[in-house]
């Protein structure tokens, strides 16, 4: 249990790490919330953590957090999810309130999408769906996106070897 704890804290880490060093945690990390229930639980509890407003400020621990939600939501399944608490679904909300970094924004409202339309049948997961559409149901009543849109520039750039222009379009997502 507690190596498990220090791989899901390694993950979160301090900052940032070479990229894809988190990669290396998650194999290990995955096989220990399968194999015992108490990991499982201990996950859900640090992810929760990591996702609170005390890592506003760090938006790679959520993001890498939400992540993690997403393939242990997978493997080992509803064994993690039934871990998902109330005090998750509180996080998940002030997440979704007030989290000002768009990369999480984004994969968080994904997240929750794909658990909505792909984990329907998963009454462990009741709770954080009902969350989601009543937040989604603010947004609708307010006018606002559900979910970031991404703003679309067209820009001419030239050929430098048949010397003509061509049009390219780059995506971003609004801060």
């Amino acid at each position: 249990m507690k190596r498990f704890k220090s791989l899901l804290a390694k993950r979160g880490g301090a900052g940032p790490r070479q990229k894809g060093e988190e990669v290396l945690h998650l194999p290990v990390i995955v096989e220990s919330a399968e194999s015992s229930p108490a990991a499982a639980k201990e996950a859900a509890n640090v992810i929760r953590k990591f996702l609170s407003k005390d890592n506003f400020q760090r938006a790679y621990v959520q993001y890498n957090a939400i992540m993690l939600v997403r393939i242990l939501a997978d493997n080992p399944g509803r064994s993690f999810t039934q871990n998902l608490d109330s005090k998750f679904v509180i996080t998940t909300k002030e997440l979704l309130r007030d989290g000002r970094d768009m990369s999480v924004q984004q994969i968080l409202r994904e997240t929750l999408d794909t658990f909505e339309t792909q984990k329907a049948g998963d009454d462990t997961l009741k709770p954080l769906m009902t969350m989601w559409a009543n937040e989604k149901a603010k947004y609708v009543k307010k006018g606002t996106a559900v979910s970031p849109q991404p703003s679309i520039t067209t820009v001419r750039v030239p050929d430098k070897v048949s010397g003509t222009s061509t049009t390219k379009a780059s995506y971003r997502t609004p801060l």
